[in-house]
């Protein structure tokens, strides 16, 4: 059976009223609100795959295995395999696994014990992979603009080359790309040594 919207705005309100007594400041409602939405999105842009369909597209990771669950169980426990939790089940994204070889990237396991021993979540690692983000150059001291009022000084604003803005790039995307050296600068800018 079905669940309506109308159902779930009421399972949602239930939940917040059986929350311990103190009231829930309603800047962590907003923070909640937020996360979910930002969740909602990347289900909607990312591929999650149950076990069984992750098993048989990421077939080369599990080739010589006897037992595909009890490895991807494993995998999973040893953090090289990413997966995110939903409705009380485990979601892989599709994106991590390699067109090429149908296996995980081994990047992934890297990426995984530093962001999780550092704190984030499956899904906050999950939103960087797949997320626009800079290389940010390191800082170069110059001078300052000259002006000599705010109209010339947003007037030179608007004169700066864009084309020597820093690109943007997708982790993943890098990934998928064999652009290993990228991956781990955006990865080591995200997360410091």
């Amino acid at each position: 059976m079905a669940i309506s919207d109308k159902d779930r705005i009421d399972l949602c309100i239930e939940t917040l009223s059986e929350l311990p007594i103190h009231p829930i400041q309603e800047s962590r409602l907003v923070l909640m609100y937020r996360l979910a939405m930002r969740q909602r999105a990347l289900i909607e842009s990312c591929t999650l795959l149950n076990s069984s369909e992750f098993i048989r597209q990421a077939k080369g990771t599990f080739e010589l295995a006897i037992n595909d669950s009890s490895l991807l169980e494993n995998m999973c426990d040893e953090k090289s395999v990413l997966y995110v939790v939903r409705h009380g089940g485990r979601l892989f994204p599709k994106e991590q696994i390699c067109k090429e070889k149908f296996s995980v990237f081994p990047q992934i396991q890297h990426l995984l014990k530093r962001a999780l021993n550092t704190g984030y979540s499956s899904w906050e690692i999950l939103d960087w992979l797949v997320s626009p983000s800079e290389i940010i150059s390191p800082a170069v001291a110059g001078r300052p603009l000259d002006y000599k009022s705010q109209g010339e000084l947003l007037e030179a604003i608007q004169q700066i080359d864009e084309s020597r803005l820093e690109p943007t790039f997708i982790p993943i995307a890098l990934l998928h790309q064999q652009d290993f050296d990228r991956f781990d600068t955006m990865l080591n800018q995200w997360l410091p040594n």
